[in-house]
């Protein structure tokens, strides 16, 4: 199983595909903070497709397009695709604040992390 800090380390790759930056950004035209809660307490990061160039770190935006926030347990799950994102966020498992319209639109941000991540089979 990946863990949140393993997820986002992953983020980095995501930014570094100039073409998927640009087909990403045709999708989901905002930033992103996750909060992940963990075992050892909250893991942050933020995805920024707004910014020239896109960028991410472990630290949050002040002023996130929207705000995701879920167990660790579920953020892995949603990237396995065991879990549905708006079935997550109907069952109030994954949090999302912010505008709502982008948020719809997330799932094809899981899914260019979820492509990124290094023995995608442990997921």
């Amino acid at each position: 199983m990946s863990s949140a800090p393993e997820i986002f380390a992953a983020m980095p790759a995501v930014l570094s595909d100039a073409a998927l930056v640009k087909k990403l950004r045709k999708r989901f035209k905002g930033s992103a903070n996750f909060t992940i809660e963990t075992p050892d307490g909250p893991k942050t990061a933020h995805l920024d497709l707004l910014s020239e160039p896109a960028t991410t770190s472990t630290s949050l935006l002040p002023a996130a397009s929207i705000e995701v926030s879920c167990s660790e347990a579920d953020f892995v799950s949603l990237l396995s695709g065991d879990l549905n994102p708006q079935e997550a966020f109907m069952k109030k498992r994954l949090r999302i604040k912010g505008k709502l319209a982008l948020a719809m639109k997330f799932n094809s941000v899981i899914q260019a992390i979820k492509k990124q991540l290094p023995g995608k089979a442990k997921l």
